[in-house]
């Protein structure tokens, strides 16, 4: 994680994108799909590396084997995240600069550390990538409390009309099934204590 140590104050998911909206459940669930390309539910190391690989050749439009900030489409990567995974600051990504970013992506998105993404993990990308988290320790890592702040943080964004209680609309990017573990916890409702409690129980099986 030593190049990426500048991201130590901010979420390294936050900074992959610039704001905009999350995807609805249909979309993260198709991308994940298309990633699980040995359809296990799971999504391995080798599997994002492949996926990496193949959006670097295909934004590499000049064929050298680098990405320039031209080359990256609008809204795929941060000013900020572009500039600190240029560690040899030239102005482009080698190969294996924007490798090495995916695979610190990676271990930031794997928060239970089982070294595969599943669903639900693949969903809180897509949530943090929105609104980020505090990385406190320095780890690169999504620790607990960590993840129960930005969780908080994200509900207080996502509650739109400040009821308190996440609707349908305003959480469209949850499955079917982990509404439904949240609404389990919260007694029909999903809760700011609900939406973490479904999550934590998700990750702890």
């Amino acid at each position: 994680m030593q190049p990426f140590h500048r991201m130590a104050l901010v979420g390294l998911l936050a900074l992959t994108s610039v704001l905009r909206a999350v995807p609805p459940a249909a979309e993260i669930k198709k991308v994940f799909d298309a990633l699980d390309t040995s359809h296990n539910g799971a999504v391995g190391l080798a599997e994002w590396e492949q996926a990496s690989f193949t959006l670097f050749k295909a934004a590499d439009a000049n064929h050298d084997n680098f990405l320039t900030r031209d080359e990256i489409a609008p809204g795929a990567m941060s000013a900020e995240t572009f500039l600190t995974a240029d560690t040899d600051q030239n102005n482009k990504l080698s190969i294996g600069e924007y490798m090495n970013l995916r695979r610190a992506i990676f271990r930031a998105a794997d928060i239970n550390r089982d070294d595969y993404l599943v669903l639900y993990e693949y969903e809180i990308f897509h949530l943090l990538a929105q609104y980020g988290w505090h990385d406190r320790n320095h780890n690169g890592r999504l620790d607990p409390s960590e993840l129960k702040a930005a969780l908080t943080r994200a509900f207080e964004q996502l509650d739109t009309d400040h009821d308190k209680i996440l609707s349908p609309a305003e959480g469209d990017f949850l499955s079917t099934e982990h509404r439904a573990e949240m609404e389990k916890a919260g007694a029909g409702k999903v809760t700011v204590d609900a939406f973490i409690a479904g999550y934590m129980h998700l990750l702890t099986g």
